[in-house]
């Protein structure tokens, strides 16, 4: 945030305030929760269409399984820029993991779609709590130079996390499709009393704002925002789409879903720990561009053949796309935030993420019974070579005064 570095007073009280491992594993946790929203169901999807009568209709509960999951946490995102706001960091790190463990295990009883789709909403509400407080935590505790360290330290647990959750539900899937559901009670059970014992940074009071300063907020973070939304919106087709691909060419058993997609969290976990490197030595805008050229290649790997293989590449090189631009995204985001902005700012940055993953479905299952899965990640494959190129020029031009001055 302008003005927050490292030796200023509010950086060393910032410092200070951040003790040693138990409030750090508390914040890392909060990325556990929108990983289980991704990760615990892909393998037991096509089982969940099926109990749901199969067909298009089936595919769309089960998608919105997950997509109504997604657009919970977005919601999330907002009430934790306000909840941290006002009531503080504890209180809304601990609404957030009853509402995760309560409605996240619902769906181990209920047998109505409408149930367990507004139980699944319900969870994300209480996931998007989690990731929106946990990531204001960083925002307000840490330089511009650290954050894209810390950012890719929670991104990388989310990943991590990930990798267990796909065998955990592959596994529990042996001995009943509804088994995953009580995983979220469990993680909760675990992770509260972090929540509990940790020592957060202190946030600043809920304020009011003038609406000229709203304007120049929203002026500033829009390019930040809007890059979230693209960034995840392609993303989202090497994780949860990628379990529907594999379907409709006839690979449908969970523990062979769960060996492909359990590919994406660990490149996606190695891209988010190396991403300040990274960063450091290319900057923001490159990190971008060769997310979306990831992208690019992924896409085509999928679209270009129907071998495992091939798909699994795909799958890597995605998520390499995944693991370095959102990080990317969300760093932009809290560099043009500052501290009164901060939690309402990174809020919505963290809702926009879920929203993107909301529009998924309503995107891919209508084009993918128009054009069909191949033609769809070839067309968005070169869509991202444009989009690149695109990023890459706007860059240049932007950059191209500061140069000149600068000579």
């Amino acid at each position: 945030m302008p003005g927050l570095d490292r030796d200023s007073p509010a950086a060393s009280d910032a410092e200070r305030t951040r003790p040693a491992l138990i409030t750090t594993f508390a914040v890392l946790a909060g990325y556990m929760a929108p990983a289980m929203i991704y990760d615990a169901l892909p393998p037991i999807l096509p089982r969940i269409a099926e109990h749901f009568g199969g067909g298009r209709a089936g595919e769309w509960v089960a998608q919105m399984s997950v997509g109504l999951a997604i657009l919970g946490t977005g919601f999330g995102g907002l009430v934790a820029g306000v909840a941290v706001a006002r009531l503080g960091l504890r209180s809304t790190l601990i609404c957030g993991w009853l509402l995760f463990a309560f409605f996240g295990s619902l769906g181990f009883v209920v047998d109505e779609a409408q149930v367990l789709l507004a139980s699944r909403f319900a969870t994300g509400l209480g996931a998007g709590m989690l990731l929106g407080a946990c990531t204001i935590a960083i925002g307000i505790s840490y330089s511009e130079r650290a954050r894209p360290r810390m950012t890719g330290f929670g991104l990388a647990t989310a990943a991590g996390s990930a990798v267990i959750f796909l065998y955990v539900a592959a596994i529990a899937a042996q001995a009943s499709w509804r088994a995953p559901f009580a995983v979220h009670a469990v993680l909760a059970l675990v992770t509260v009393p972090l929540v509990m014992f940790a020592r957060f940074p202190t946030v600043q009071s809920a304020v009011k704002f003038s609406l000229s300063e709203l304007t120049v907020a929203a002026r500033r973070l829009a390019p930040a925002y809007a890059l979230i939304l693209v960034l995840v919106l392609v993303g989202n087709l090497f994780i949860v789409q990628t379990t529907f691909l594999l379907s409709s060419r006839g690979f449908s058993d969970p523990e062979l879903i769960a060996r492909i997609l359990v590919i994406s969290p660990v490149v996606i976990g190695i891209a988010n720990l190396s991403f300040g490197a990274l960063e450091a030595r290319i900057g923001l805008n490159y990190c971008v561009v060769l997310a979306l050229l990831c992208f690019a290649v992924g896409a085509t790997c999928y679209g270009a053949a129907s071998s495992l293989p091939l798909t699994a590449l795909g799958v890597g090189v995605g998520s390499l796309g995944v693991g370095v631009g959102v990080p990317a995204a969300f760093v932009s985001a809290m560099n043009g935030c500052d501290e009164k902005t901060a939690p309402h700012g990174i809020g919505l940055a963290m809702a926009l993420n879920c929203f993107a993953g909301f529009l998924a479905p309503t995107i891919y299952v209508p084009l993918y019974h128009l054009v069909g899965y191949d033609a769809t990640y070839l067309g968005i494959g070169a869509l991202m070579v444009g989009s690149a190129i695109l990023f890459l020029m706007r860059s240049r031009v932007r950059s191209m005064p500061v140069a000149g001055g600068a000579g």
